[in-house]
């Protein structure tokens, strides 16, 4: 028999020679050490935690387990020309990386104390709802950018389709605040004399918002 390995859903072979067919007898044990190279395969967002059998996919190994030839696991012929006659393939098992959603003040000038979030490539995630603070305004988003005068990205709370902010196992993506000025009333009080009452009509009222240049009204 011949035991082989299937390294096509890799995303990159930096050393495709390491991959070689290996002739076997039955009963006979091989490590997978000896017949291959984790660090040579890789595919983006994944990383390589063992080798499944290509035809009993249950029966799985360690990345440098024992492989025991068993005549159940080889693939037959389905035509004279296959190349996979007489072969035990095995495939590499793939686990989805993980990293963290780190949230951080920047140049913002804000107060940021929130817990991170743990993601996991390929798969939905949802942002912190937990808002920074900055006197005079108010958080509404999250933006990719530290600038003090980023631009929003995602909404508080939002949920993510599949992301993929790293590729990176264990890795942290940071994510920074985005604020809008908070608006505020002036009001004018006409400080009337002593028994009479002074106007309360929205004329008497400016609208301002925090941290802009605001006219106010002219006396009289």
């Amino acid at each position: 028999y011949t035991l082989s390995l299937d390294i096509s859903s890799a995303t990159t072979v930096s050393t495709p020679s390491v991959y070689a067919t290996r002739t076997i007898s039955v009963d006979e044990k091989i490590n997978l050490a000896t017949l291959s190279s984790t660090s040579n395969i890789s595919k983006t967002g994944y990383h390589i935690t063992g080798w499944r059998n290509k035809k009993n996919t249950t029966e799985t190994y360690g990345i440098t387990g024992e492989v025991d030839v068993n005549p159940s696991d080889v693939i037959n012929p389905t035509t004279s020309s296959d190349p996979t006659a007489s072969a035990i393939i095995l495939e590499p098992i793939w686990t989805a990386n993980t990293y963290t959603i780190a949230y951080a003040a920047g140049s913002t000038g804000a107060t940021c104390s929130i817990t991170s979030t743990s993601a996991t490539y390929d798969q939905n995630v949802t942002l912190s709802n937990t808002k920074c603070t900055k006197t005079g305004y108010t958080q509404d988003g999250w933006s990719t950018s530290s600038a003090a005068d980023n631009t929003k990205t995602y909404n508080m709370g939002a949920t993510l389709t599949k992301p993929n902010f790293t590729s990176t196992n264990n890795g942290t993506y940071t994510l920074y605040p985005h604020f809008t000025a908070n608006t505020y009333t002036i009001k004018y009080n006409s400080n009337a004399p002593s028994g009479t009452t002074a106007s309360g009509s929205t004329a008497d009222t400016t609208g301002a918002t925090y941290g802009s240049t605001v006219s106010l009204r002219a006396n009289g």
